[in-house]
């Protein structure tokens, strides 16, 4: 599995999980991409915490976890249109767009 436990995170409030960074690693794509790098692949707060600062924290424990493992990178995706202001999150972290993709769907 590429799922790394000890490079994820959560957020509580008393024992309640208020948020989460779910991380992820696939080191044989290390010299497909010629970097080591990591992927925050899910990363969620719930709605009544949200404009606390909780998802940046998140954001940046999962980067010093990275860059302790030795990684040179940290991705992730996210919604064009989400309207959580994700993407106006992740480019205050310093993060830039490097892909874009479209999905299609149909009902069958």
């Amino acid at each position: 599995s590429s799922t790394r436990l000890d490079l994820s995170f959560v957020a509580l409030d008393g024992d309640r999980i208020v948020g989460l960074a779910h991380n992820t690693r696939y080191p044989d794509d290390d010299e497909i991409v010629n970097r080591r790098e990591g992927w925050i692949d899910h990363l969620g707060t719930l709605a009544d915490y949200r404009g606390r600062g909780i998802a940046s924290s998140l954001i940046n424990h999962s980067l010093h976890a990275f860059a302790n493992e030795g990684l040179t990178h940290a991705a992730l995706g996210v919604d064009a249109a989400s309207e959580t202001g994700a993407d106006r999150l992740y480019r205050s972290l310093g993060f830039s767009r490097s892909q874009r993709s479209v999905t299609h769907q149909r009902e069958v």
